[in-house]
């Protein structure tokens, strides 16, 4: 199924290509584009580059804007929000705002919620994390770290958030939890039954078993105290350029049909009740 509608949503660019390739040969404004390696987002190599949904999401943009001239460059997010106010001209794709990026970005008026960070654990050992959830069924991490019966693992070279990294970094804790430095290590661990649980986004797990070509059955849990999902914009800096920028894109998804093209890319990699939810759009 995620062949077809790989297809599908590469048939569907190819054929704004053919209406825009034409003006955009042209163009005389310039966007440079920066975005981070992070699969399914960004897959900059291996079996599925270029198809991550922020891969896909940007051609959509990138051909629905004739008069500007794009240039696409990988960066890590430090280098990202490091020159948005110091260049004009400068945008990205999957951005989510705070109070200090409000200050430096120009943020579009439509955004879309993600899945959120969730504890994920092999099936035939789920139960096990029973003693440790609330009434709703979500992990509750005070709990989890008096399981002396656990181990988890995570890698430094990403933030879960707040409330995950809090608990990650306690010293207060009886579970055993393994630091590790790839970002997918973590998940070669679940996948080998070396570790009991991790936490990662939904998709990230998908993508994984994808890539690797494993299909080892898991469950995931909420995390008490965390959103359901998480919103993301195009984020340009506030220069006229960028300005001009984010003015067109909000033209842009504010059409509909562009619209469902947009997020035609997340069905590939969202469970259902992510994609709906995305689907619908924040503002």
């Amino acid at each position: 199924m995620s062949g077809l509608l790989v297809k599908h949503v590469g048939a569907a660019i190819l054929v704004l290509s053919v209406w825009f390739v034409s003006a955009a040969a042209e163009a005389d404004d310039r966007i440079t584009w920066l975005h981070p390696e992070f699969p399914p987002s960004y897959i900059g190599s291996g079996e599925f580059t270029g198809q991550g949904y922020l891969d896909l999401q940007l051609t959509v943009l990138q051909l629905k804007m004739p008069g500007f001239t794009h240039t696409t460059i990988a960066a890590p997010l430090a280098r990202i929000w490091h020159e948005m106010p110091r260049t004009d001209g400068i945008c990205f794709l999957g951005a989510s705002p705070t109070e200090e990026r409000l200050k430096v970005a120009l943020f579009s008026q439509k955004g879309i919620l993600t899945p959120i960070i969730q504890l994920a654990m092999r099936e035939e050992g789920s139960e096990r994390i029973r003693p440790y959830l609330d009434a709703d069924g979500a992990v509750d991490l005070e709990k989890l770290k008096s399981a002396t019966d656990l181990t988890g693992a995570y890698t430094d070279t990403a933030t879960y958030g707040k409330i995950i990294d809090d608990f990650l970094h306690s010293e207060d804790h009886a579970v055993k939890l393994e630091r590790v430095v790839e970002m997918r290590h973590p998940l070669t661990l679940l996948e080998k039954a070396r570790t009991d649980f991790i936490f990662v986004w939904p998709e990230q797990l998908t993508y994984f078993k994808r890539s690797t070509h494993t299909d080892f059955a898991t469950v995931s849990f909420k995390v008490a105290g965390t959103t359901a999902a998480q919103p993301y914009y195009v984020a340009c800096s506030k220069g006229p350029m960028g300005r001009k920028a984010i003015a067109r894109i909000d033209a842009i998804l504010d059409e509909s049909e562009t619209w469902r093209a947009f997020v035609a890319p997340l069905k590939i990699w969202f469970p259902l009740a992510d994609f709906e939810r995305a689907d619908r759009g924040i503002e």
